[in-house]
């Protein structure tokens, strides 16, 4: 199957609705509740930390001639923006969908009444 493309009906989900909706996606087609899979959440946040460690390992070579403060804070900023940047994009790129599952909280269960309504 297809990334970002409903199980059900095969319609393809628009790219930022996975980024801003990851869990609480609706089908534009069928209508489905729908959500990225763990395993794609995963896999994005493993690539996007690798992305991060690799540019703060080159910004961190590249600042180290600096005497003051920025030489240390520079490359843990620019490597959290790659981070920042980077783990959404594979997201985009590798979010494979699946039905959500029904919350077993939002079933409204019916029972007796707990207190028996008093007067007096």
């Amino acid at each position: 199957m297809a990334v970002r493309t409903c199980p059900k009906c095969l319609k393809e989900v628009p790219a930022g609705e996975i980024v801003a909706h990851t869990y609480h996606l609706v089908c534009p087609g069928c209508k489905e509740h729908l959500q990225v899979s763990r395993f794609s959440h995963n896999l994005a946040a493993f690539a996007g930390l690798a992305v991060g460690a690799l540019v703060w390992r080159f910004s961190a070579a590249y600042f180290s001639s600096s005497p003051n403060a920025l030489g240390w804070v520079l490359p843990i900023v620019i490597g959290y923006l790659a981070l920042s940047i980077s783990s959404p994009i594979f997201l985009i790129l590798l979010g494979d969908l699946q039905w959500k599952p029904y919350d077993e909280t939002a079933i409204m269960h019916e029972g007796p009444d707990p207190a028996p309504h008093l007067t007096h």
